[in-house]
């Protein structure tokens, strides 16, 4: 039974990683690269663009890849919704 808590403890840290790691790492990118755009933007003489978003982490592009084969089983558009209508009422 001990053993048993010690997965549980472990795969709650293992979700709490999962989740606030990356929240974390972006609040302090976003922090940093606000810091930089306005101080670069001080110096510019010209109108200043700042520099492109990086790009996701792998945790938000394994999630999307998941969304993409997988997709949610509620319809999106009224289109959608018309068409399943459209199917329930033909097997009636």
């Amino acid at each position: 039974m001990t053993s048993l808590w010690g997965i549980v403890i472990g795969l709650c840290v293992g979700y709490l990683m999962w989740v606030l790691h990356p929240a974390i790492k972006e609040a302090k990118a976003r922090k940093v690269r606000a810091e930089v755009d306005r101080i670069r933007g001080a110096y510019a003489s010209q109108f200043y663009i700042p520099n492109t978003p990086p790009p996701p982490f792998f945790r938000e592009r394994i999630l999307e890849y998941w969304r993409q084969w997988f997709p949610p089983v509620e319809p999106r558009t009224p289109q959608q919704v018309a068409e399943n209508a459209y199917r329930r009422a033909l097997r009636k």
